[in-house]
């Protein structure tokens, strides 16, 4: 998760919000693909400030 939206989160604890997430499935340099991963990208309003997985991958 990204640390942007721990406040948001903590804030609203017990309570019933909206969220966005982001399916996605990693690969390896021999194709081996990974499990189907989850990343919260928002949060009652409020978005993610990191990029989507996809560029993130791009980095590694």
């Amino acid at each position: 998760m990204d640390e942007s939206l721990v406040n948001t989160v903590k804030a609203n604890l017990d309570e019933e919000v909206e969220v966005a997430l982001e399916s996605f499935v990693l690969r390896s340099a021999a194709d081996r693909r990974s499990q189907r991963r989850y990343r919260l990208i928002e949060v009652a309003g409020q978005q993610s400030q990191l990029p989507p997985a996809s560029e993130l991958d791009d980095e590694a």
